[in-house]
This record gives C-alpha cells, structure tokens and sequence, in this order.
C-alpha cells in the first residue's frame, strides 16, 4: 500500500472552509438584503 507523502492538506482544508464562509457571506449578504427592500417596496404598494 501506498502512503501520501506531501503538504499536510489538513490546514488546506480548514482554509478552504474559511473561504468558502467568506465568500457565501460576501453574496448573501446583498441578496438578503436586496430581497429585504423589494419586500419593503412590495408591501407598500399593498397597503397604500
């Protein structure tokens, strides 16, 4: 059997995750908000 011997891809993988978070936050963010205000704007043409 063959072992892997390289970078420890551990640390890799934590980082990946971290980017991974960041990025989904750095999109959700806006969109949440943006879903926010049309919401908003949406209610008030219903309730005059």
């Amino acid at each position: 059997m063959s072992e892997q011997t390289g970078p420890d891809t551990s640390q890799q993988s934590s980082s990946s995750w971290v980017l991974v978070v960041l990025f989904w936050t750095y999109v959700l963010v806006p969109l949440g908000w943006g879903v926010y205000r049309t919401l908003l704007n949406v209610a008030s043409l219903f309730t005059g």
